[in-house]
C-alpha cells in the first residue's frame, strides 16, 4: 500500500534556484502546486536543509522547470544530493544536460519552464519552508512525458 501522499499522481519538478553570484542550483520539487489564476502563482515547499531554500531565501526569482520522463535519471543526482557539498552545475555540464535559455542554462528535454518571482515566505513547523510565487512568464515545449510520482514508484525510484 502507498503512502497517502504518494497515492495522487504529481508532476515533479526541477527549481532552477540563484546564488548571489549568478552560480546556479537545481533540485527536485514535488511540493509544487498552482494557487492562483489572477495573478498566476505557485505555491512551492522547500526543504530548509538544503542548497535551494538557501538560494530562494536570499533571491527574488526561478525557474520551475516541469520534468518530462527523459529526465528521469537526474532525480537520484538533483534530489538525493544536495548542493551545500555536490557541484550539481558542474555535473549537468559535463554529461551536457544543459541548454541555453535566452542568457540562463536550463535542463535539456523539459516539458516547460515557469519563470516565476517569489512574493511571499513562510516558516513552517515542518521540515520545509513555504514560497509564493508570482509566474512572470512561461514556455512549453511539450505536453507529452511528464515525470510524475505514478512513474517514479512504477520504476522503483520512490516508495
Amino acid at each position: 500500500m502507498r503512502r497517502p501522499w504518494n497515492i495522487t499522481n504529481s508532476a515533479i519538478y526541477s527549481l532552477l534556484s540563484f546564488e548571489q553570484n549568478g552560480v546556479f542550483n537545481m533540485n527536485i520539487c514535488s511540493y509544487v502546486s498552482p494557487i492562483s489564476k489572477n495573478p498566476r502563482q505557485y505555491i512551492v515547499g522547500l526543504d530548509y536543509n538544503s542548497k535551494t531554500y538557501s538560494n530562494v531565501h536570499k533571491s527574488k526569482s526561478a525557474v520551475l522547470q516541469l520534468l518530462s520522463i527523459e529526465n528521469m535519471d537526474l532525480i537520484n543526482v538533483l534530489g538525493k544530493k544536495s548542493g551545500n557539498n555536490y557541484d550539481k552545475k558542474k555535473f549537468l555540464e559535463k554529461k551536457k544536460l544543459l541548454s541555453n535559455f535566452g542568457e540562463i542554462q536550463v535542463l535539456k528535454h523539459v516539458c516547460a519552464l515557469i519563470f516565476i518571482e517569489k512574493t511571499y515566505e513562510t516558516k513552517t513547523t515542518g521540515d520545509h519552508g513555504i514560497f509564493i510565487f508570482n509566474v512572470k512568464k512561461t514556455k512549453t515545449f511539450r505536453d507529452d512525458s511528464i515525470l510524475s510520482t505514478d512513474y517514479l514508484i512504477k520504476n522503483k525510484i520512490i516508495l
